[in-house]
This record gives structure tokens, sequence and C-alpha cells, in this order.
């Protein structure tokens, strides 16, 4: 049995790029850039007014002021030139004229008719002009790779005329849940029997994280059910995730079925509360792990190794739920055998950690917006202690009032 550290460290070394796709940019977002991109254009595309104002020559005429000759909007193509003692109403983004001096901002001058005057301190050279390139020069590289793709980033691409970009394909996921206790949502359970949740609890969480499962399958405790269905899903998936069944009983098969599929084990069961029977091997370029099939355990190694292995063979930047060090709203006394991942929630800026850690417990998961990371040999921690709590995706962190 290994511990957090070596298990997430062994990962590392099985953990391969994606191959590249080509997208357009309306489903981008969030993906991971696999090419640097060079620019095809300068930005600005050229001078241009910064406000709404007006845009100066370079002398004024004999009594001070100008005379405002036209109008230039976004969009307009420019007069050529701009003679001495002339000014051009302009508006934000539209193209300065050449040998134009400066924009003065239209709150800050005076018009009667046609003249124009102008403070002679708002007179100032350049001022108020987006000078073409001014941002990047064409052939600059404006994003490199493995860039996370955000809004903005999008946005630029958009500003630059591309309507696809290339990214890392994202792994293709299979899920085979395995027990034969279970049972579909509106059957009507026998003894001895519960609903199925591990699949709907994965799928979301793996969503959440911007994933999805494209293969869903599900087995009896029954070693050839198990197997058929695993043949499948190896053939057709990069990550296969199994839910139960790898647990030492007479009928948990998946551990056997996996070593006569030749899968390499990477390791087999982690110092960990919740999730010891921890499972994770690979068979070519394709990952496999065994979850355990208590809810609590399953969802902890869900976003402790599998979500980092995910975000590692899409190239992401920072792989895994963000990590944060905060303090504890009151003090923690806890057994210190094991690492371990407690269910906490951090309201104004402190970690509550919640009595309920049960590993087949969802109740206090579903509370939950944190894991906070505690290594094996502490066993106890005070009130304001600072401690590691990885965030949970898409939950409301209730913030500091200072």
């Amino acid at each position: 049995m290994i511990r957090v550290e070596e298990a997430r460290q062994l990962l590392l070394t099985i953990v391969r790029s994606m191959p590249a796709e080509v997208v357009s940019l309306r489903n981008a977002i969030g993906r991971v850039l696999a090419a640097d991109i060079r620019a095809p254009l300068p930005m600005p595309l050229f001078d241009q007014s910064a406000v709404d104002g007006y845009v100066l020559s370079s002398r004024r005429l004999p009594d001070g002021s100008y005379r405002v000759v036209g109008m230039i909007r976004a969009g307009d193509i420019p007069p050529k030139t701009i003679q001495s003692g002339q000014a051009y109403r302009i508006f934000t983004g539209a193209a300065v004229p050449p040998r134009a001096y400066g924009v003065v901002m239209q709150e800050h001058v005076q018009t009667t008719g046609e003249r124009l005057d102008v403070p002679a301190d708002r007179i100032v050279q350049g001022s108020h002009i987006r000078k073409k390139g001014g941002h990047f020069k064409k052939g600059a590289v404006v994003l490199q790779r493995p860039a996370l793709l955000n809004a903005a980033a999008i946005g630029l691409l958009a500003s630059l005329g591309k309507q696809t970009v290339r990214v890392y394909r994202k792994p293709v996921i299979g899920l085979l849940v395995t027990g034969s206790e279970l049972r579909k949502a509106g059957t009507v359970l026998r003894e001895g029997e519960i609903y199925e949740s591990n699949s709907s609890t994965l799928i979301a969480a793996l969503e959440s994280c911007g994933y999805s499962v494209k293969q869903l399958a599900f087995a009896r405790d029954r070693m050839a059910e198990v197997e058929r269905q695993a043949k499948r899903l190896m053939k057709v998936c990069d990550v296969v995730l199994f839910s139960g069944g790898i647990s030492v009983g007479d009928f948990d098969f998946v551990l056997p079925v996996l070593g006569r599929l030749g899968v390499k084990q990477l390791f087999y069961k982690v110092a960990q509360k919740p999730g010891k029977p921890l499972y994770a091997g690979s068979l070519g370029r394709k990952i496999v792990f065994a979850l355990p099939g208590n809810p609590a355990s399953a969802l902890v190694c869900l976003y402790e190794y599998v979500l980092p292995t995910l975000d590692g063979m899409q190239m992401k930047p920072h792989r895994g739920l963000v990590q944060v060090g905060l303090p504890l709203a009151s003090e923690l006394s806890l057994k210190a055998d094991r690492d371990q991942f407690l269910r906490a929630r951090v309201v104004h800026g402190h970690v509550e950690v919640f009595t309920a850690q049960d590993s087949d417990n969802l109740r206090s998961f579903a509370e939950s917006n944190t894991l906070v990371f505690v290594p094996a040999g502490v066993s106890r921690l005070s009130a304001g202690e600072q401690v590691i709590v990885h965030l949970l995706p898409q939950q409301e962190i209730v913030a500091s009032n200072s």
C-alpha cells in the first residue's frame, strides 16, 4: 500500500498528451491550445481613435481654432491626409488619417458651427491614438501552447480572423459500474437491493470539470459479464473507469479481469481515507482506474486522481482541484494512521469540517465545497491553524467579510 503523493507521482509516469484536433471557436472554450498562435496581422490593424472626440492637425488656424471639415466613424475609410488647421469629428475605433497630430476628447472642446476651440493643454501629440501594431506586430506569438482557452483568448482569436483552432483532443472516457445489488431509479427495490447512484455521481463530477462519459456500461457481479463489458470499453476508450468490484471479496471480479485483459498494474491500494481500494493501471496508452464502490470514496478518488490525469492528457497548465491554504474554524481531532481527505465547507474564509466522514455518506459531500487534505501522522489541528483545502468545482464559496 502506497501513500497519496507516491500514487500521484506514479500516475505522472503513464500520462501522455492526446493527439490534436481542430475545433471551431464556438467549441473551444476550456480547451487547451496544441500549437502556438502567430498573429497574421498587427493589432490594432491601423492607427485608431481611443475616444469619441476630434482628431486634430499639427497646426491651428491663425486665430487659434480649428475648422471641422468632416466626420470619421468606425468602419469609414479615413481621408488620405489632414490639412493644417483642420479637424475631423471622430469616434472610438475609427481610423485616424495620416499626419494626424492627436485626438482630443469631445468633453474638452467647444464648438460653434464648424469652429472648434481646444485648450492648449489638451493638444498633445499622439494623445488618444491607438497605434498600428501597438499591442503586437504581425508574426508575433500571441498565444503559446498549452494555453487554456478562456473567453478572452477566444475573443483574441476571433479578432485575428480565426474561425478554428488546434487543440488537444479530449480523452474518450468509459465507465463500467459493477454490482448485482444495483437497480435503476424508478424500479421497485427488492430486499437487499439499492438504487445505483455512482454513475450519476461520477458523470456529474466529470461534466462539472469539462469532461463527459462517452461509453457507459453496467455489469452484474459475474466474471464473464464484467470481462465482456470491460473488453468493449477498452477497445473504444482512452480512459476506462470501473466503479465497484475492486476489493477482495468473493464477487469482486474487476482485479482478475484487468489481469486477464493484460492491463499493467501501476498501483493497488492507497493509504488514504476514504478510498483505500483504488487501482490504477495502463494498457498501451490507455489508462484504467478502478474506483471503490462506496459513493464518497469513488468521488474523492475521481477528484484527486482521475481529474489530474485527464487534465494531464489535455496538457492543462493547472491539473486537478485548485489548492489553497485556509484556517480551520474549530479544533479537529482525528486518527493519524492514513492520509485523509475530509469533506468540509469554506465559510467566511474559514474551514468547517463536517462530522460525517463515512465512505458511503454522500449527504455531507453534497453540502461540501472543499476537501481538506490532512497527511498521516497529524492527529490534532487547532482552531485557526492553516490547512490545505482542495476546492471542489462549481461550488459556492462564502466570501470573507474582511
